[in-house]
C-alpha cells in the first residue's frame, strides 16, 4: 500500500461485520500512515480488534454514547468514522453527533471490500436509512 498522504488521518471504527475485518482494514490504513481507533460494544468487538492500545471500551448507557463519542471525537483527533449500516441506534446516534463536524463518514452495508472501502461524503449503502437528507 502506498504510505503517503494518511498522516494526519484517524479513523474510528464503531460496529462492523461479523468477524476480523474491521481490524485488517484498520491494519491497512495503519501502513498508510493513519491512526486507526475501535470503539468496542462487546465481547465480540474486543475479540476481533487485536490492538488493545487502540480499543476503547462503551460500557455506559446509550444515553450516554453522544457525549462520550464527542469526548473520543476530540480527544482522538477523528476525521473519519468507519461503521457498517446507519441503521443501529449507536450509529444513528453517531451520524447525528458528528453532523457538520466530520468531513467523512464511511458506511457500507457489504461484509467485503468492493470496492476496498467507499469514502463517503454523504451516509448511503446497502441499509442507508430513508431520511432524503442524506441521499
Amino acid at each position: 500500500m502506498d504510505n503517503r498522504g494518511n498522516q494526519n488521518r484517524a479513523f474510528l471504527f464503531l460496529q462492523g461485520p461479523h468477524g476480523p475485518f474491521f481490524a485488517h482494514l484498520a491494519k491497512m490504513l495503519n501502513a498508510t500512515g493513519a491512526a486507526c481507533f475501535k470503539v468496542g460494544f462487546n465481547r465480540g468487538d474486543q475479540f476481533f480488534w487485536s490492538n488493545v492500545k487502540t480499543y476503547i471500551p462503551f460500557r455506559d448507557t446509550i444515553e450516554e454514547w453522544p457525549d462520550r463519542l464527542d469526548a473520543i471525537l476530540t480527544s482522538h483527533d477523528v476525521t473519519d468514522i468507519v461503521l457498517y449500516g446507519d441503521t443501529r441506534q449507536i450509529h444513528a446516534e453517531a451520524i447525528t453527533t458528528v453532523e457538520g463536524i466530520l468531513h467523512r463518514l464511511e458506511t457500507d452495508g457489504l461484509p467485503h471490500p468492493a470496492p476496498f472501502y467507499r469514502l463517503l461524503s454523504k451516509v448511503q449503502g446497502l441499509f442507508a436509512s430513508a431520511d432524503p437528507f442524506w441521499r
